[in-house]
């Protein structure tokens, strides 16, 4: 996984999630799950 593959960013009181994986159409993969779970419990 690339650190690229999911991209963070906060706006005012909301947190915006984008996948950015388009030649894979933004498939999600088990290590971006584990990335995603961890970055939401935060």
């Amino acid at each position: 996984m690339s650190e690229d593959d999911i991209l963070f960013e906060r706006r005012g009181r909301l947190g915006l999630v984008t996948l950015n994986r388009p030649k894979a159409l933004n498939a999600l993969t088990h290590p971006m799950a584990l990335a995603l779970e961890a970055q939401l419990l935060a």
